[in-house]
């Protein structure tokens, strides 16, 4: 799947292979050569806990994500 160029035009894997009796929801995001994950890291990180918050977690803040993720995500490229 890709989004589209105004959203960036990244590219994603969705799978749902079975895993112990269930599944597991995999997500891989294809970044470009230019693409910065101190940038794109912490957006994963803040709509996945948001996904978990559906499910009886809190909601969580953007800005809780982005200063906290940024060096991080920048250590796993």
């Amino acid at each position: 799947m890709r989004t589209d160029e105004a959203a960036g035009g990244w590219r994603f894997e969705v799978t749902v292979p079975p895993s112990d009796g269930g599944t597991v929801l995999q997500l891989v995001h294809h970044l470009t050569g230019d693409a910065d994950p101190r940038e794109v890291g912490p957006g994963w990180e803040y709509y996945l806990d948001n996904l978990a918050a559906r499910h009886g977690r809190p909601l969580v803040s953007f800005d809780d994500y982005y200063a906290a993720q940024r060096e991080y995500d920048a250590s796993l490229a």
